[in-house]
């Protein structure tokens, strides 16, 4: 902690009104973080061209957390469209042999970048009018994976006869690339829907 922010903490924590006035702000300004307040009913139709539905249900229950539900009657409909998915490979490793502490001259990959470029609409069915037009919103995720052409990554050694396959050493930290791309999917439609959020809550109104 920075001496700015313990001399901050000495002064506000003196009452327990100023303790919380504190801790407010440091919970909306602090890591990106920034609470919504209770956000009313929205229809969401299915997000178009989100064919494994993943994304669709990551937006469902990002509003439920936030007090909302998700009704065909609400004021709001929400659309949204999936405008781009890309996955790039952002990172190689040289390969390694089980008898050998040298790298090998051959490539693999073992790190890749996912993005979502997702497009939204928000209408005001009360008011019969669009609130938010057609927007484009991103969210980018980088994450890690073994490196299946490498054989020091798909075993660890542990006699000159016996290995063991390396992603149950690694107790869930590390995955095949496959294993990866799936929770990568799961991760990046929780961060687009949380997105998808924070952009349209200061347009809604609980009347």
């Amino acid at each position: 902690m920075s001496k700015a922010v313990q001399c901050l903490t000495k002064y506000y924590l003196g009452s327990t009104s100023c303790a919380a006035m504190f801790c407010a702000f440091l919970l909306s300004s602090g890591c990106g973080f920034t609470p919504l307040r209770a956000i009313p009913a929205i229809h969401v139709p299915y997000i178009t061209k989100d064919t494994s539905g993943v994304f669709t249900q990551a937006l469902c229950q990002e509003v439920a957390l936030h007090g909302g539900t998700v009704s065909e009657d609400a004021r709001y409909t929400l659309k949204a469209k999936l405008f781009l998915v890309s996955k790039n490979i952002t990172a190689y490793q040289y390969t390694q042999s089980l008898d050998s502490e040298e790298y090998g001259n051959r490539l693999g990959p073992v790190q890749a970048t996912k993005k979502v470029v997702v497009e939204i609409e928000l209408y005001d069915n009360k008011k019969k009018k669009i609130v938010i037009p057609a927007t484009l919103l991103q969210v980018e995720q980088r994450y890690d994976f073994s490196n299946a052409n490498s054989q020091r990554d798909i075993a660890e050694p542990i006699s000159l006869t016996e290995a063991t396959p390396i992603l149950e050493l690694s107790l869930g930290r590390l995955d095949s690339m496959s294993g990866a791309d799936s929770a990568a999917e799961d991760s990046i439609a929780v961060a687009v829907a949380k997105k998808i959020l924070n952009h349209i809550a200061p347009h809604l109104q609980n009347t």
